[in-house]
């Protein structure tokens, strides 16, 4: 049985680690790409942040280490690749669990606009959400929560989460998958697409494109605001059959109250 040959040179055994890491690296970067983090919330819901931490950890941290210890004939050399590797090993795990812990788990329609939650989140919307998540056949699922059909009874709800502190995209208790029975509060939530991009070449330019992929006329879709963590986008829905169709990278305008200046001190606001 032949000896394995340790590499010759620093330079070598940087390179042989780096190719080690760069056979984990793509299947990590596969899996956020496809799976934790498709499209579009890849860029719109951390997948980047993900890709760079993974990057860090796995191609960056453990062969740049190789290259600062190695020298052929060091004593402790095999202690010392040992304790990289390990060491290496233990902060790719905690990335990979990190980033898997906050990929795009669930997307809940939730006073006009939709939300992405990630799968920490769906784990403090409770038991009903982590099983419905689970049971979906979609990655990620679509649903909404449903809200009474009293005003009175709204109006209670809508003042114990702002009491509590606890969204509404969090009562999992009150999800239910979008279908035929209750996507028309979501319709009837889409924005006046036409009017939004009427002033902005770019937008009109995603709009056609758009448009372009899919066929048809505004009117058979609805684009409703989407919210990520990162980027507000437009989700556009087949009007007759609540399908998510796809998504527009266009922001949809969102209003904010900003607090009130004290008197003698406020400002022009800023374009």
């Amino acid at each position: 049985m032949h000896a394995i040959h340790m590499p010759t040179n620093r330079w070598q055994a940087f390179l042989i680690h780096l190719g080690i890491s760069a056979l984990l690296y793509v299947v990590l970067l596969y899996l956020i790409v496809f799976h934790w983090y498709p499209q579009p919330y890849f860029a719109a819901d951390g997948g980047w942040q993900g890709v760079q931490l993974i990057t860090g950890v796995d191609l960056v941290l453990g062969p740049m280490l190789t290259l600062m210890v190695y020298r052929r004939g060091k004593p402790g050399l095999k202690f010392d690749l040992a304790l990289i590797a390990a060491f290496q090993a233990v902060a790719l795990v905690w990335g990979t669990w990190l980033v898997y812990g906050q990929r795009t788990a669930a997307v809940v329609f939730a006073s006009g606009r939709f939300n992405t939650l990630s799968a920490e989140q769906i784990v403090d919307a409770g038991e009903r959400a982590m099983r419905m998540v689970s049971e979906s056949a979609t990655r990620p699922p679509y649903m909404l929560v449903r809200m009474p059909t009293n005003n009175k009874e709204e109006l209670k709800l809508i003042f114990e989460t702002v009491q509590s502190g606890i969204p509404l995209t969090l009562h999992g208790e009150r999800y239910e998958y979008i279908s035929a029975d209750n996507r028309t509060v979501i319709l009837d939530s889409a924005i006046d697409i036409e009017r939004r991009v009427a002033d902005f070449d770019d937008d009109r330019a995603e709009l056609d494109a758009f448009l372009a992929r899919h066929g048809g006329q505004t009117a058979d879709y609805a684009f409703v605001p989407l919210a990520c963590r990162y980027r507000f986008l437009l989700l556009a829905l087949n009007r007759k059959n609540g399908a998510v169709v796809d998504s527009l990278d266009i922001r949809p305008k969102v209003q904010t109250t900003p607090p009130p200046e004290p008197r003698g001190k406020a400002e022009q606001p800023k374009p």
